[in-house]
């Protein structure tokens, strides 16, 4: 939460996580409600989105529509799956993480 971290967007804590070797980056998948496929699609080619072909109304759901699910790219960071149990590796991604984020609350980056 950048407001908890004296509003450090997401891409500077990944920058700085990379340099205490920890790599991964700011996003996540975006939210369907805006994605062509649920508002644009003609899949059977009847002249009008397949969502709404049969509905007898819009049923977008557009842009604004789900402010939390919307701003969540810029909130969050993808990581390593961990498919193993390796907990050194595990223990030394979270103390970077912890690292960055206690020198993101007390004003150190910016």
């Amino acid at each position: 939460k950048p407001e908890e971290l004296n509003g450090l967007p997401v891409g500077k804590f990944c920058e700085a996580l990379a340099h205490e070797g920890v790599h991964c980056g700011p996003g996540a998948n975006a939210p369907l409600n805006v994605h062509a496929l649920f508002s644009e699609a003609d899949i059977y080619g009847e002249g009008k989105p397949t969502n709404a072909a049969n509905a007898g109304r819009d049923l977008k759901q557009g842009r604004g529509t789900f402010p939390v699910s919307e701003a969540a790219p810029e909130r969050c960071l993808n990581v390593p799956w961990f498919k193993h149990d390796r907990k050194e590796a595990i223990e030394a991604y979270a103390a970077a993480v912890r690292k960055v984020a206690l020198a993101a609350q007390a004003g150190i980056l910016k």
